[in-house]
């Protein structure tokens, strides 16, 4: 193993490949230097139950890792779906709201947004999963949305959903983020992201809910996920403690070409600002099913560490792939060789 030091930080997220103590134990001597509890996900007393697991560990290998608690935010999501749904290319599948009947037989996906039958029209799209599926609306009879698969592909429980045109909720913080941010204060986690952040006040509102005395005093990192938090970038970094370029949701909400330009400028303007930036979303995402990522997925991770950012981050890599410590283990090689790269020319 190369002796050089790699200042590149890795967070993974959790999920149910690695759940496990001896998975979380593996990830830990794999470098991870983070691990996010995305609290759309399971129920407090899961979670709970996590960060001790996490806590315990890290005191036996003598290896300090932050909790990243993953606020929901106003995301419109799926419901629960019993098992993954494999949907093929041109199938009929119908969303219908989650807290009514199953309304009959057929490919039926759950929702959680309020109104949505009145806020699209047939044409609408409509994406699931960071828009890998896509849905196209046919028709519209009372809350029961028909829609042609224009992908196939598989949809699980809680699989956020994007609109473009659809008036999603205003302010980042709903009352499961509050609760949240409870949970966070009371297990002490070292970083709460919060998610759908529009502006500077929603950083100061989410601070509102922090303790004001006493010494703990956990890192409040803005999640850069919508067009408005774009345009009021440098307000939300004067709030903020750090950010995360989420390019899932920021890739729907915007043109999916602008994302690498607005990756570096915002990686840029958080260094000036001197505050730690996280890059997410897809880094190696095929390693969720292989054992080797493609050369652009390399190139993807090495170009953020390049730009300047902090930490790269893995969602259903490190969460649900077949092999979470095998991805860690590759990024560590990326950040050390790009790192490595980077002194001989003279750029750290």
């Amino acid at each position: 193993m190369s002796a050089f030091i790699s200042k590149s930080k890795i967070v993974a997220t959790l999920g149910p490949a690695s759940f496990l103590p001896a998975v979380q134990r593996r990830l830990m001597a794999a470098g991870v230097d983070g691990f996010r509890l995305n609290l759309s996900h399971g129920d407090f007393g899961e979670h709970a139950a996590v960060i001790a697991s996490l806590r315990k560990i890290s005191g036996e290998m003598g290896r300090p890792v932050a909790i990243i608690v993953d606020l929901p935010g106003p995301k419109m999501r799926l419901g629960m779906v019993p098992k993954p749904i494999t949907v093929r290319r041109g199938a009929k599948v119908r969303f219908w709201p989650a807290s009514q009947p199953r309304p009959g037989r057929g490919i039926f996906l759950p929702h959680e947004i309020s109104g949505l039958a009145q806020g699209v029209r047939p044409g609408s799209i409509i994406f699931v999963g960071d828009g890998m599926m896509q849905f196209k609306v046919k028709s519209i009879e009372g809350e029961i949305i028909e829609t042609e698969a224009l992908v196939a592909g598989v949809v699980r429980s809680n699989k956020g959903v994007n609109i473009p045109g659809y008036n999603a909720p205003s302010g980042a913080l709903t009352e499961e983020d509050k609760r949240g941010i409870a949970f966070a204060i009371q297990h002490q986690a070292d970083v709460i992201c919060i998610s759908f952040v529009g502006s500077s006040e929603d950083m100061l509102a989410a601070r509102a809910l922090l303790p004001q005395t006493g010494n703990y005093r956990p890192c409040l990192l803005a999640k850069i996920e919508r067009r408005q938090a774009v345009a009021n970038l440098d307000s939300i970094l004067a709030q903020a403690d750090a950010v995360m370029v989420a390019r899932g949701d920021l890739g729907i909400e915007l043109p999916i070409e602008e994302i690498p330009g607005l990756q570096k400028d915002i990686i840029h303007r958080a260094n000036l600002a001197a505050k730690p930036v996280i890059v997410a979303t897809q880094m190696l995402l095929s390693m969720v099913d292989n054992a080797r990522p493609t050369r652009a997925e390399v190139t993807d991770v090495a170009n953020a560490i390049l730009d300047g950012a902090d930490a790269i981050m893995f969602s259903e890599e490190t969460a649900i792939g077949h092999d979470p410590v095998a991805v860690v283990r590759i990024a560590k090689k990326i950040a050390r060789q790009t790192e490595r790269r980077l002194v001989k020319s003279g750029g750290v």
